[in-house]
């Protein structure tokens, strides 16, 4: 399946489930593919958001806080 996919789009998955994995999360989601697609900051992708203000450390603050208040709503 990867084959098909550009060597930016590739890249891009790899650093999501990279992500995924360093915020100790067992899948990747919508959020780990944004925070690979700001790592390629070459990429049409990455210079939009760059162009939005949107930083990748900011954003990986954020999926942390995310995915907290997601399981503590779960628990309730």
């Amino acid at each position: 399946m990867f084959e098909r996919f550009t060597a930016q789009a590739r890249s891009v998955v790899t650093m999501a489930q990279d992500e995924a994995r360093g915020l100790g999360h067992p899948n990747v989601g919508t959020h780990h593919l944004l925070l690979g697609i700001l790592g390629e900051p070459d990429a049409a992708g990455g210079r939009a958001l760059a162009a939005l203000g949107i930083d990748r450390n900011e954003m990986r603050d954020d999926v942390r806080r995310f995915e907290q208040d997601r399981a503590a709503f779960s628990e309730q």
